[in-house]
């Protein structure tokens, strides 16, 4: 069965900014350059992609498919008549792509400190330098940058207020960005996939994903795929199924030490690297966990 497409790469700020939020057509055109690329990669022959603001009616014939599963794009599929689902419950979604469900996991370093209402004055706060986070975050947006210590209280403040929590990190000199992306089926059986780094042109800040073989060493792809398999039991264990991804990074330490930090960013969801570190299982997972033919 052909799949509609339905790539909602604002749904983070939908979910951070709650119901009744509508994207601008000034955010849709800076989503525009990486909904091309998904559909390079992810939309086969005969699969169609819905029209974000006037769906066509498509009809029964179409299995809907989500960049992530929010109020809005379930919305598109029904205005489309297409198959809608299976998906897990938009609030099984909300709940596990928040940052604070991440914190369940074991503690990586830099740590990441959640703080909320009844923790204010009670925890040991990373100084700044710092990063200030809502619970909901996506391609750099949700993140405030402190360089002193009334400026985070200030951001923490502001992100409580907004959202009931605040998550505060240590900034460090990123030397490398990585990912590892998984799908889980709805028996709860796990497909990981291998590792991607994302590079930057430092001429144009064009950045593009590609395959990290190369890029790590044997301790570093082993610690991105525990932690990977351990994100993807995680999710599993919380009723999620799908797609999600796991960023990391390599950076240095005060004292000059370069480490990895497995993981910084769990995401339920497609993600731009998604494609490259699961080519090799796309066409099994995407079209024959939906009856496709």
């Amino acid at each position: 069965m052909p799949l509609a497409w339905v790539f909602n790469l604002e749904a983070d700020d939908e979910r951070a900014r709650g119901p009744g939020w509508l994207p601008s057509r000034a955010l849709y055109a800076k989503l525009d350059r990486a909904v091309a690329r998904l559909r390079e990669a992810l939309v086969r022959e005969g699969d169609v992609v819905i029209d974000r603001e006037r769906p066509a009616a498509l009809g029964p014939s179409y299995t809907g498919a989500v960049w992530s599963v929010t109020p809005r794009s379930i919305a598109l599929l029904r205005r489309a008549k297409v198959t809608v689902g299976p998906f897990p419950s938009e609030a099984i979604v909300t709940a596990v792509s928040s940052r604070a469900f991440a914190q369940r996991l074991p503690e990586t370093s830099p740590r990441e400190v959640m703080v909320t209402r009844d923790d204010r004055g009670t925890i040991e706060l990373p100084s700044a330098p710092c990063r200030v986070s809502l619970a909901h975050t996506a391609a750099g947006r949700g993140h405030v940058l402190c360089e002193t210590d009334a400026a985070r209280d200030a951001a923490i403040e502001a992100a409580i207020e907004r959202t009931g929590a605040a998550f505060v990190a240590e900034r460090v000199e990123v030397v490398a960005d990585f990912s590892i992306h998984g799908w889980i089926d709805r028996e709860r059986t796990l497909t990981l996939g291998g590792p991607t780094e994302s590079i930057v042109d430092r001429r144009t800040l064009a950045w593009r994903e590609t395959v990290a073989d190369a890029s790590l060493d044997a301790h570093e792809r082993s610690a991105l795929e525990a932690e990977g398999l351990r994100a993807g039991e995680a999710l599993a264990s919380a009723w999620y199924f799908g797609p999600f991804g796991l960023d990391a990074f390599r950076y240095r330490t005060k004292g000059g030490a370069v480490e990895l930090c497995a993981r910084c960013e769990l995401n339920a969801r497609f993600t731009m690297g998604w494609p490259i570190g699961m080519r090799r299982h796309i066409a099994a997972l995407l079209h024959a966990e939906r009856g496709a033919t």
